[in-house]
């Protein structure tokens, strides 16, 4: 089963951008959801572990409102049992621009997803403990 979920950023940008709306749910940080620097590479944002011993698995999600007005959405949701029989369960990953304004946005965005050393794969998942995105924030004007 996941339990460590680790989150690495990489702005391109010349913005620095303060994290909004952190929910973490059954899970304990181990670092809490960091500031965005202007300009920064491969950051540690965030880094979370299910708690010991739970019969639940955790999740988090949290927010930074980019300085266009578009929102960066993350979430990771590492489930106890995904079927209800026990075992391992999938773990699920999720970033993306959302509250995009009406004339679109000016960033895009790129991640990869690795659980253990093995990339997220939704046909024939790993088993791993660890959970590892790395994304990376770029300014298209």
């Amino acid at each position: 089963m996941t339990r460590n979920a680790i989150c690495y950023l990489t702005n391109t940008t010349t913005w620095g951008y303060n994290p909004q709306d952190l929910h973490l749910m059954h899970g304990r940080a181990h670092t809490n959801p960091q500031n965005i620097d202007p300009n920064v590479t491969n950051i540690e944002l965030f880094s979370f572990y299910k708690t010991p011993g739970s019969m639940h698995g955790s999740t988090a999600n949290v927010q930074y409102r980019l300085y266009d007005g578009t929102m960066l959405y993350i979430a990771i949701n590492c489930p106890f049992q995904q079927d209800g029989t026990g075992g391992y369960s999938n773990c699920f990953f999720y970033a993306g621009l959302i509250n995009v304004p009406s004339s679109g946005t000016l960033f895009s965005l790129d991640y990869t997803v690795k659980i253990g050393n093995d990339p997220m794969n939704p046909t024939n998942p790993p088993n791993a403990d660890t959970v590892t995105a790395n994304l990376t924030i770029y300014y298209n004007a």
